[in-house]
């Protein structure tokens, strides 16, 4: 085969973009409906996030768009706490992330999903599918 493998920067030296910070011990699915990555969650240093990123990725002009979802998980922002180390699937007819267990103030067996809106808008909605054995419990939003 005459195929060479070779890593591109797709972010074409956009420094200073709308991007989410540095981080560790997050989750990213790739959407495929979407033709993006999600990421929640993580760590970097003494910071831990609640936040969820989808990066919108053009093949073509390989390029990407990194958009800030909202809401962030719905927990209370403790100083220093974060949502990290969790474990998550894309369920792609549902439009839906699946997000188990993990790290937020203790660590979680909770499973949770973010359910994108329709016509492929950024808003998505957090709901609890079995918090009945976690740790704890964020408060509903």
């Amino acid at each position: 085969s005459n195929y060479t493998a070779e890593w591109k920067d797709a972010t074409n030296g956009s420094a200073g973009a709308h991007w989410p910070g540095p981080r560790a011990s997050h989750v990213a699915v790739w959407a495929s409906n979407r033709q993006s990555m999600i990421v929640i969650g993580g760590q970097h240093a003494l910071m831990k996030y609640l936040d969820i990123w989808e990066c919108k990725f053009d093949v073509g002009s390989l390029s990407v768009q990194w958009i800030k979802l909202a809401p962030d998980f719905p927990g209370q922002v403790y100083e220093g706490e974060g949502y990290y180390e969790q474990t998550a699937a894309y369920w792609e007819s549902a439009s839906c992330v699946l997000l188990f267990g993990g790290v937020y103030i203790e660590t979680s067996r909770a499973l949770w999903s973010y359910c994108f809106g329709g016509g492929g808008g950024g808003a998505g909605v957090w709901s609890p599918i079995d918090t009945a054995s976690s740790f704890y419990v964020p408060p509903s939003t």
